[in-house]
């Protein structure tokens, strides 16, 4: 059974040299972070409970491919306009999002597979 608040705060492992961790919220039911080089904001993380609603992610611009992430199925998300793009997955425990405007597809893929 998944748990019912975090227990236990998983994070991206592979990161740029010299980034900087921001907590914005560390919550029971949500861990947000933002991880920075300089003054630029490069990844967005959030760890959530399995239940918790993720956002809406429709529009015209999108575009959802299905990938794995470790043994877990997946959904990347392009926003072509914006150049967002978003890596849904969970693992049975938790539900996770990161996403990016600077890294491309594989290097967001990377970071993805590196949440420990």
């Amino acid at each position: 059974e998944p748990p019912k608040m975090i227990e236990e705060i998983r994070k991206p492992t592979l990161l740029p040299l010299g980034s900087e961790e921001d907590i914005e919220i560390n919550a029971r039911s949500k861990f947000v972070c933002a991880y920075y080089v300089g003054d630029e904001c490069f990844i967005i993380f959030k760890q959530l409970l399995l239940n918790s609603d993720v956002g809406d992610f429709d529009g015209d611009d999108v575009t959802i491919t299905e990938l794995m992430i470790g043994d877990n199925k997946a959904s990347l998300l392009t926003y072509e306009k914006e150049a967002y793009k978003y890596i849904l997955w969970n693992d049975s425990q938790y539900a996770y999002q990161i996403s990016s405007m600077s890294l491309s597809v594989d290097e967001l893929i990377l970071v993805a597979e590196s949440v420990k």
